[in-house]
């Protein structure tokens, strides 16, 4: 397989490290301005993650769209029809 071995690390972790890091109290001056200069990169990153997510969810439903009525169609022919008796 592909990704076997690889360790991905969450993006959470990675805002949590930068959180703490950088822009903590505790970091001082320098980091502190590390971090708010790193800072538009992180927006700019998450921009286009919801660009890239909203692209995919869209494809999605426009393929449900399309080809629902395709798998109505094939259902339909797949089953059986019962003949009903009338009283």
């Amino acid at each position: 397989m592909a990704g076997r071995g690889r360790h991905h690390v969450p993006a959470r972790h990675i805002l949590d490290f930068y959180q703490t890091t950088f822009l903590s109290i505790k970091s001082g001056p320098l980091l502190q301005a590390v971090g708010v200069v790193l800072l538009p990169t992180f927006l700019s990153i998450e921009s286009q993650m919801a660009q890239y997510l909203g692209g995919i969810i869209q494809e999605v439903v426009v393929i449900l769209i399309v080809m629902l009525p395709a798998v109505k169609m094939t259902r339909s022919f797949r089953r059986p029809r019962v003949l009903q008796l009338q009283h």
